[in-house]
């Protein structure tokens, strides 16, 4: 009986022994599970946080379409966006812009940039410092950036294109908008330029190439830089916008400075062929007699563009231009002189 009892207790014992190992292997086992769960945690925020940086990091660096650095394309690879996505108009879309050098002039400066040169894909050009150069050199650059960043090749258009224009079929298309039957739209161009009307010369002629259909934008690179968002693009391609220019009443500039008012129409995008409004504005050109035009004829001509873009308002984005302290990081367009930018936003939600 005494054997026997020990054997129990031995047997009892073992079993609480067991027992014992058992709670204490569960306890090690539930803490080791907690400190993995604490490290992947601690792992899954540091992970979140450096992907976090990196994305804003990019996005921050990608707010500039001319920034191709290394490192943009390094954290472009990392998020997944080796191939940076470019918004661009529709394939039809001709952009037109107007330059007082002939082509001929240009072409000379243009040579083709090598193929293993991976950041200059398109023509490059040398261009001398004197005599014409810095117009030259301004208005390759701005055409090329309009190409790199918005895949927008402009169609240029030098005094001798601009009269084959007005004398071809386009100019006929425009003659039949006006009501003038002792001259024609070509005729009013050269008798503008006779009297050195240069301004006038252009807006006669960018009137006529929007009113054909000819033209679906116009961007006036003999004057300003243009750099087009890619907001602007996306909602032109998508037909979110269908009408487009600067407001000129909402228009902030610095204390005691003031605008030229080729602003206004630097920007332009009108994909509507016959347009009322650039009929209107081929009427207002016709009237006006080249011998005599006012000092205040461009201020006239913003003025009679408003007033006929009144009668259509619902179909126009008129945007608002700030030339003051910039205040967007994200912008419509940012429109470049050699006195300043300014910011071309979204109109104000009434």
């Amino acid at each position: 009986m005494a054997r026997h009892q020990l054997l129990v207790r031995q047997i009892n014992k073992a079993s609480e022994d067991d027992d014992e190992d058992t709670v204490i292997k569960e306890a090690i086992m539930f803490q080791q599970v907690e400190a993995n769960k604490r490290i992947a945690k601690s792992q899954m925020i540091s992970f979140l946080f450096l992907g976090g940086v990196v994305v804003v990091l990019y996005l921050y660096l990608d707010i500039d379409p001319n920034n191709q650095s290394s490192l943009v394309k390094a954290l472009g690879v990392l998020i997944g966006l080796n191939k940076r996505t470019r918004v661009a108009l529709p394939e039809t879309a001709k952009i037109f812009a107007s330059t007082s050098i002939m082509k001929s002039d240009l072409d000379q400066f243009i040579y083709p940039s090598w193929r293993w040169l991976s950041s200059k894909n398109n023509a490059q050009f040398l261009v001398p410092k004197s005599g014409r150069g810095g117009q030259i050199q301004d208005i390759l650059h701005r055409t090329s950036l309009l190409k790199k960043d918005r895949g927008i090749a402009v169609e240029l258009y030098d005094p001798s294109d601009i009269q084959l224009f007005l004398q071809g079929e386009h100019g006929l298309k425009c003659n039949s908008a006006v009501d003038s039957e002792s001259k024609t739209i070509f005729d009013q161009y050269v008798a503008f330029g006779q009297s050195g009307e240069n301004i006038a010369q252009k807006m006669i002629w960018m009137w006529c190439a929007l009113y054909s259909g000819e033209a679906y934008g116009f961007l006036d690179l003999d004057a300003y830089e243009v750099h087009l968002g890619p907001s602007l693009v996306h909602s032109l391609s998508k037909n979110r916008i269908k009408n487009f220019v600067m407001d000129s009443n909402a228009i902030e500039v610095k204390d005691g400075s003031s605008i030229d008012h080729s602003l206004v129409t630097s920007v332009m995008f009108i994909p509507e062929k016959m347009s009322s409004v650039a009929e209107g504005m081929l009427q207002f050109n016709m009237d006006v007699d080249p011998g005599k035009i006012p000092n205040d004829f461009a201020a006239r001509g913003i003025h009679h563009m408003n007033g006929l873009i009144e009668k259509e308002k619902e179909s126009w984005t008129l945007a608002r231009t700030n030339c003051a302290e910039h205040t967007n990081t994200f912008t419509l367009a940012d429109v470049c002189s050699p006195v300043g930018c300014c910011e071309v936003t979204w109109p104000r939600k009434s």
